[in-house]
């Protein structure tokens, strides 16, 4: 049985808005033990050297994204197979959740902002479209690139993104929706924010001189989901058996850009 975290005025806010922040769901200690494992997880890949220094983006080529960091440290695996991660997804899908991955983010100082992007993009779930479980592993705000919501925008289903461009864009982004405006996240070690797989979301970038943002954020589907794009179909259940959904081959995203320019 999982330790219920979300209130009934948190279900409604997650409901009405996209997304939710649950306060002190983890213990510093625990945020503290996840911040060691993500260490040891980057000191293998610059031993390793798939860790490698660019001169354009000196520092923040030393700290990338860590992808699916539950596969290759078994403390990462058991944090990811909490039941308060799982029974939260669950309750907020309606059914049984299937972890799709896990990514732990450094955020290094002076490392510019995440653009405004909605996670379905690139997950491809169908048909719907899955949420985020953001677990704050150091103290996180708008000046070392806390997280930022477009309220209600998980109501208008997959937005056409600009095209991809340079590295600062992420490969793709959104601009804020009409009618719509964004709103600031501030988080301690231990807290999670909680978002729809269409929010509109992003962070901002890390405007201190020595301080980073650790986070490490996992992504659910319902085990109703259908499809998925191929790099995300092998799926792990909440007793860590490996799962696999068929691949997505016309996910709605292509669509978007079939569709001729209304402007």
């Amino acid at each position: 049985m999982s330790k219920e975290i979300m209130t009934g005025e948190m279900m409604e806010h997650y409901r009405e808005k996209g997304f939710a922040v649950i306060p002190g769901v983890f213990s510093p200690d625990e945020a503290e033990e996840v911040k060691r494992a993500l260490k040891e997880v980057w000191t293998r890949g610059i031993r390793s050297r798939t860790i490698l220094q660019s001169l354009v983006f000196p520092l923040e080529s030393l700290f990338p994204p860590l992808r699916n960091v539950h596969g290759s440290h078994e403390a990462l695996r058991r944090f990811s197979l909490d039941s308060r991660a799982f029974g939260t997804a669950a309750r907020l899908l309606g059914e049984n959740a299937l972890l799709v991955g896990t990514t732990g983010f450094y955020k290094c100082p002076g490392a510019k902002q995440l653009p405004l992007h909605q996670d379905n993009y690139d997950i491809g779930a169908e048909p719907a479209a899955g949420c985020a479980f953001w677990v704050s592993l150091d103290g996180a705000s708008p000046e070392n690139g806390g997280l930022r919501m477009v309220p209600g925008s998980h109501r208008l289903g997959l937005l056409k993104p600009r095209a991809p461009g340079s590295r600062s864009t992420y490969g793709q982004s959104v601009p804020v929706p009409d009618r719509h405006t964004e709103v600031d996240l501030t988080t301690k070690p231990g807290d999670v924010v909680v978002f729809n797989g269409y929010t509109v979301h992003g962070s901002h970038a890390n405007r201190t001189r020595y301080g980073f943002r650790n986070s490490l954020v996992m992504h659910f589907v319902g085990e109703s989901v259908r499809s998925l794009f191929v790099q995300n179909r092998e799926l792990l259940n909440s007793a860590g058996d490996n799962i696999f959904r068929p691949v997505n081959k016309s996910h709605s995203v292509k669509r978007l850009f079939l569709k001729k320019d209304s402007n």
